[in-house]
């Protein structure tokens, strides 16, 4: 729930119409539906609405339409519930990418006939550059040869 249905919920429960809730409060009648239909409100005036509907300062209803009030400007969630639901769907996210990388791996490995002992070798290679730059000139020379060996070399 955002802030502008919680202030909602609270107007109605007090019995409070549009009109009558900007007359008390001295704003033009827009104000309060423009905070119902989330539109930009200063929170200075959030608060002097919930004190013309009788709410205190440090009522529950104005600390929890602060909190949510802050969470529509910021972007940001502050009430736990929120929390938790993003954490979960981040955590699903995240297995799931889990997922797909270990099964690429496996494709891969399965598909390249890798054994145990080819995948050390890869990992030694790997964590010593040096031989990644062996292996690069080998490469290379593999190519060339096999290039000039194109040609056709029969004698006549």
């Amino acid at each position: 729930m955002d802030y502008t249905e919680f202030f909602r919920q609270l107007r109605i429960q007090k019995g409070f119409t549009h009109d009558t809730l900007a007359n008390l409060a001295g704003v033009h009648r827009n104000t309060v539906i423009n905070l119902e239909q989330n539109r930009q409100v200063k929170f200075k005036t959030v608060a002097l609405l919930l004190k013309v509907m009788g709410y205190d300062q440090d009522s529950p209803e104005i600390r929890r339409i602060a909190l949510l009030w802050l969470e529509g400007v910021s972007g940001i969630h502050f009430t736990l519930q929120e929390v938790i639901r993003e954490k979960k769907k981040m955590d699903r996210e995240y297995r799931k990418s889990k997922k797909s990388t270990i099964d690429l791996l496996n494709t891969t490995i399965s598909e390249r006939n890798l054994t145990e002992e080819k995948l050390k070798l890869l990992l030694n290679a790997v964590e010593n550059p040096e031989i990644m730059d062996v292996l690069k000139n080998i490469n290379t020379y593999a190519k060339k040869v096999s290039n000039s060996s194109s040609v056709d070399m029969t004698v006549e």
